[in-house]
């Protein structure tokens, strides 16, 4: 089973499981979605293609017999408990990167294209 987290830059957007051919996914809540918006103007980013380039995945393989709704939404609320709103705040001002960003691993890929 394959677990996908969707950013715009470094800001989580969406989580998505994929076992097979099915697929279960949930969005983050408004404030991600906000940050990610008020990043990517921040960033002259809000072009139609300017602002899809930015978006990438990180996927990563799991090993879980859980139900994948149950799977996706404890992966949502541990992503949730994690940004505090001064974190997105800070991901804003740094116009959606995060201050360390840590190397590119294999398992990401950018959807719009490369990353500039």
């Amino acid at each position: 089973m394959k677990q996908i987290t969707i950013y715009w830059r470094d800001i989580p957007s969406q989580i998505i499981l994929k076992k097979g051919r099915t697929k279960t996914k949930k969005l983050l809540s408004p404030r991600f979605q906000k940050a990610i918006d008020r990043a990517a103007m921040r960033a002259g980013k809000g072009g139609s293609k300017a602002y899809i380039e930015e978006w990438r995945r990180a996927t990563i393989e799991i090993d879980n017999a859980s139900d994948p709704s149950e799977i996706v939404l404890s992966e949502v609320l541990a992503i949730e408990s994690r940004y505090s709103d001064s974190d997105l705040e800070a991901l804003i001002r740094n116009k959606g990167v995060a201050p360390t960003t840590p190397p590119a691993h294999s398992n990401t890929s950018f959807i719009g294209g490369t990353r500039t």
